[in-house]
């Protein structure tokens, strides 16, 4: 975004990675609270070219010292527990994943919901032990972007099994059946 800022590139792919997120976590919710699953089992965001005239729309934007306004509260979760929703991402060592779980935290924290960040630390059997700690807390729902599809499919396939409803974001968990949904950018 600095660099689209100060001319040194002419514009980059928005691909909203929080904009993902919150639609997740937004999926999973109408799901727990009101059994409604979306209309499709693919969301796709579409991604926009960032330049200096329209920088005040990328998610970063902000950090990068535009002015940008923020965006209206979401309301509150209407239920009487507090939901635990977690999110699984391949390593928060990753800038796209550290600005997606800051999204989906302030997102929950608006809604009501404690959201649980696993980061996978950019390794398939830690996100696997992860995904297993999910069915042994029992939480209430799983938004997952899978290091690799090979070696989680069937930790996250056990997920769905155990009743928990799971949304990928950003990555597909090919194979994996009973899924919620998929939210990711359309490219």
């Amino acid at each position: 975004i600095k660099a689209v800022q100060d001319g040194s590139l002419y514009g980059s792919v928005e691909q909203f990675p929080g904009q993902q997120t919150k639609t997740s976590l937004h999926t999973i919710l109408d799901f727990i609270t009101s059994g409604t699953k979306p209309a499709t089992d693919v969301i796709f965001i579409t991604p926009k070219l960032i330049t200096k005239e329209n920088l005040g729309e990328a998610e970063r934007a902000a950090e990068a010292g535009v002015d940008v306004s923020a965006p209206a509260a979401a309301a509150p979760a209407a239920s009487g527990k507090t939901l635990k929703i977690a999110f699984s991402i391949p390593g928060l060592a990753f800038p796209f994943f550290v600005h997606m779980a800051k999204q989906v935290e302030e997102e929950g924290k608006k809604l009501g919901v404690e959201m649980i960040v696993l980061d996978g630390q950019d390794n398939t059997e830690k996100q696997a032990a992860d995904l297993e700690s999910v069915i042994v807390n029992k939480y209430d729902g799983l938004i997952v972007s899978p290091r690799t599809t090979e070696g989680l499919v069937e930790v996250i396939q056990g997920v769905v099994d155990a009743g928990i409803p799971v949304v990928t974001v950003d990555r597909r968990a090919e194979g994996v059946t009973g899924l919620l949904a998929h939210v990711g950018a359309e490219n």
